[in-house]
């Protein structure tokens, strides 16, 4: 059964810039991937914009930066699909710190 897609929460914020947003994240690999079905992204962005929600680093960065920009960078690669939701998910704070439950994702 599918799970009910989130609006995603936008452009991550930092002290220092904007980091990937999930519309350019798409762009970026529908120019590799024209077909390719968006919403794992959509849902991988959101996941982890809501998995990080307020977790700052010592430097002052959102926490969600670092998987997020794993993501894009893997997109530019031209990785699959998979791969690149699983970068912006695979962070061990998502599961060890967060109110995430267990068997969330699959």
């Amino acid at each position: 059964m599918p799970v009910p897609r989130k609006k995603h929460p936008g452009p991550v914020r930092t002290t220092a810039h904007v980091t990937i947003t999930l519309e350019q994240l798409e762009e970026l690999v529908r120019s590799y991937n024209p077909g390719v079905e968006t919403t794992p992204l959509a849902d991988a962005y959101a996941f982890a914009a809501e998995a990080h929600a307020g977790q700052m680093r010592k430097s002052g960065e959102l926490f969600v930066t670092h998987p997020l920009e794993v993501a894009g960078i893997l997109a530019e690669l031209h990785l699959d699909t998979a791969s690149i939701t699983a970068a912006a998910t695979a962070s061990r704070n998502a599961w060890s710190s967060t109110r995430c439950p267990s068997g969330v994702v699959t």
